[in-house]
């Protein structure tokens, strides 16, 4: 592992987050995390890649007040501009770098070169010293500016980078290139060494970031007092990798067997329809409901009126999966008891007598799963969130995870020169396109 010291430091960094979009309901950990750092008192500027009208309407707290970069907007004006200050001010890596993009027949390749030249100049511009990037687009650019500029570059993944094939073409080289790297469980940790075995000492493991405001005190929920169907809540996008067929037909076994149970599976996808027609077709309206997306204080609150969370994250058919979600760790600093499934990282995320995990993708398993917690009495249930409480606290706590990112990227920007550092080679390994 890096060695790091995690000392406060006296002068505040200057760190661009690349990221696809900024910001988005379903990925508030990275708001969470810019503001842990931020309170540490460095400036981050997001470099958004690409801007949806939807993205500039959303009230996330925390998303707004801080330098944004919306890269798309106007880009096909600014781009000959920056293209000719990378040619200008770094022509060798400019010439390797767009050979080697020109090489592969990839459309998306150069639809990462092009948003590349963009954050290089862009990054030149407000100063920044380095480049953090999330989830898979913001990634492959942030390492192509780095092959463009030398600027350091370090990346979170999460799952698409990890676990399907078909985008995981660059992820050796970007583990062999990045300053350091992090995922978010030991599991997604073993699994990227082995597209770069030379790099496992730089990835490290940092849960998803939490609201700080969770781990405020909060209020305790419902205790299932006398006859009222056990209140089970899911907050998921509706997509095949989070299992939310598999909790439909779970409900419909309880039902059948005469277990009450009132479940709100909160979020929006592309599978909307279909669970929707699913639910009509069980005859599970009236026990089923799905209100749709909402945001932080409506799931806190949706929380903090259940029973017990679950999630029912299964391997999709193109190999992608649920690492470390991090709405367990809301759940849990909820005080909720949770179930869901041995897939992932959430077996390191649940520890033992906080909740229930299963098989994925086992409707009876996971009904069997939530008529044990049902069967529990209110004070059994609130022994079981408390213990997840305490681990949120201990291993999945906001403040220390920021002192951690922090000390990393204070190493890694410490120990590399950016004055017209020598080009590495574009490598070609067993993840190159």
């Amino acid at each position: 592992m890096i060695a790091i010291d995690a000392a406060p430091r006296p002068l505040p960094l200057q760190i661009g987050y690349v990221l696809r979009r900024f910001p988005t309901r379903s990925r508030t950990f990275v708001t969470n995390e810019i503001l842990a750092l931020e309170r540490r008192g460095h400036r981050i500027t997001v470099l958004a890649l690409n801007t949806r009208p939807e993205d500039l309407a959303l009230a996330i707290p925390g998303a707004a007040g801080r330098p944004v970069r919306r890269l798309s907007q106007g880009a096909s004006r600014r781009w000959p501009a920056a293209l000719l200050w990378l040619l200008r001010a770094h022509p060798l890596r400019l010439a390797r770098t767009l050979v080697w993009v020109l090489s592969r027949p990839r459309r998306y390749l150069w639809r990462v070169f092009t948003r590349a030249v963009l954050v290089a100049r862009q990054a030149e511009r407000d100063g920044l010293g380095h480049l953090h990037a999330h989830l898979l687009m913001g990634t492959d650019v942030a390492w192509m500016t780095h092959r463009l500029t030398g600027i350091g570059f370090s990346f979170t993944a999460h799952s698409a980078n990890i676990f399907v094939p078909k985008k995981t073409v660059l992820l050796g080289p970007e583990l062999c290139d990045a300053c350091f790297a992090v995922t978010v469980c030991e599991s997604n940790r073993r699994l990227m060494a082995t597209y770069a075995p030379a790099a496992f000492k730089k990835i490290q493991v940092i849960r998803p970031f939490l609201r700080r405001a969770l781990l405020a005190d909060p209020p305790i929920g419902r205790t299932g007092e006398g006859n009222c169907p056990l209140q089970l809540v899911s907050v998921s996008r509706l997509v095949a990798k989070k299992g939310v067929e598999v909790l439909i037909r779970a409900v419909k076994r309880l039902s059948d067997r005469g277990i009450a149970v009132q479940t709100t599976i909160v979020g929006d996808g592309e599978e909307r329809a279909r669970l929707t027609a699913l639910i009509e077709s069980l005859g599970m309206a009236g026990q089923v409901s799905l209100p749709g997306a909402t945001d932080a204080a409506g799931v806190q609150a949706l929380l903090a009126a259940a029973d017990c969370f679950v999630l029912a994250s299964v391997r999709a058919d193109n190999g992608d999966s649920d690492a470390t979600p991090t709405v367990l760790g809301e759940a849990m600093a909820m005080r909720l008891p949770v179930v869901s499934t041995q897939i992932g990282g959430i077996p390191e995320s649940v520890p033992e007598g906080a909740g229930v995990l299963v098989p994925p993708d086992d409707p009876q398993a996971l009904a069997d799963a939530i008529a044990a917690v049902a069967a529990l009495s209110p004070e059994e249930r609130r022994r079981m969130g408390a213990r997840g409480r305490a681990f949120v606290e201990a291993h999945w706590h906001p403040d220390k995870d920021a002192e951690r990112l922090d000390a990393l990227f204070e190493h890694a920007m410490r120990g590399r020169s950016t004055d017209n550092p020598r080009p590495g080679r574009l490598l070609t390994t067993r993840a190159s396109p």
